[in-house]
């Protein structure tokens, strides 16, 4: 439908009279015409999917109203590839709020040390820049469907603190379990010696 639409207009500039700034204003003008259409009839209610290299990464992920996925994989070997496709079809059916932006490691290997990325596959969940989630390795699918769910259920959301447990209280630890002292010069071997005369 694409190709058909920029055969049509390529005729027409061609034959059209005008000068080559004419022409140009019209091919310009056809492609956003027929990427709003693709948009609308191809993609429909569901997710986009853009291949990312590193200039655009950050424009990327501050794309406003949208929660964006980006995939840092490698390219698709053959033994990955069936496991990875029903990863990325039941991905790519998420609502149109999503972007999902896939980024190739080998190629961007810059981008991988600034985002200090070592494990590939990985995944990020963005919203207007912030990073909310990651999973790094292979992923469960609905689990990682869920969580991308609760963040476009709530758009308040903040990011997951991994481990975070909250702030400790004095009585931490649990009963018959003491602490043990801060003193540098109190080498554990000393405090567990003192400890055993002690009782």
């Amino acid at each position: 439908m694409k190709t058909f639409f920029y055969l049509c207009l390529a005729a027409g500039a061609i034959v059209l009279p005008a000068s080559e700034r004419a022409r140009n204003v019209v091919f310009q003008m056809a492609s956003v015409v027929v990427t709003g259409l693709e948009q609308v009839f191809l993609q429909g209610e569901y997710a986009e999917v853009r291949m990312v290299d590193g200039a655009e990464f950050d424009a990327v992920i501050k794309e406003p109203g949208r929660l964006v996925i980006v995939d840092f994989h490698h390219e698709e070997t053959s033994g990955s590839y069936s496991e990875k496709s029903e990863f990325d079809e039941s991905v790519n059916r998420l609502p149109s709020k999503v972007l999902i932006a896939k980024v190739l490691a080998g190629r961007n290997i810059e981008l991988m040390d600034r985002l200090q990325i070592h494990n590939v596959p990985t995944l990020r969940v963005y919203r207007e820049g912030q990073l909310l989630e990651e999973f790094k390795g292979k992923v469960d699918t609905d689990r990682f469907l869920e969580v991308v769910r609760y963040h476009l259920a709530n758009p308040d959301s903040k990011p997951r603190k991994e481990g975070y447990i909250g702030p400790l209280q004095d009585d931490w630890l649990p009963e018959g379990v003491q602490q043990r002292p801060r003193d540098g010069a109190v080498t554990p071997l000393d405090y567990d010696l003192e400890r055993s005369r002690k009782k």
